[in-house]
């Protein structure tokens, strides 16, 4: 008797703790629930970006072109001009014109004629080319007397 002393007494089941059956199962469903969140933002975030204008800045370039009409509706020569680049071209003589290599993103569209100009707000995309349609030009005859 006295040796059963020293041998400690068998625990009794009860005495441990519940198995935590469920904490791995737990963490697994955390960490998958939190790269799904993760995704869907990223996810989220890219079409954000796609859908600004800031995507057509993002690199390439495209063309403009159009054609350039006086106040009386008819096909005219002119100067065009997008402004902030050294890009610059005149009609031919139905007035149609085509601007390659244009930065992708918004610019502005100057098209000069007798020392007077319009401006026309614009949008390049790159790899495509963007035709504006007709632009009217402003001209001043001189009255003769």
């Amino acid at each position: 008797m006295f040796f059963q002393r020293l041998i400690p007494p068998k625990p009794h089941p009860r005495q441990f703790p519940p198995p935590r059956r469920y904490e791995w199962e737990l963490r697994v469903a955390v960490r998958i629930g939190t790269l799904i969140l993760a995704i869907i933002l990223v996810i989220l975030v890219i079409i954000k970006i796609a859908q600004s204008p800031m995507a057509a800045t993002i690199g390439g370039y495209g063309s403009i072109s159009g054609i350039v009409i006086d106040s009386s509706g008819q096909p005219t020569t002119a100067e065009i001009i997008i402004e902030q680049t050294n890009l610059i071209t005149a009609t031919d003589a139905n007035g149609r014109f085509v601007i390659e290599k244009v930065p992708a993103g918004a610019h502005l569209l100057v098209v000069a004629r007798d020392n007077l100009g319009v401006e026309y707000p614009i949008v390049a995309i790159a790899g495509n080319s963007v035709d504006i349609g007709q632009v009217e030009v402003v001209t001043t005859a001189v009255p003769t007397p």
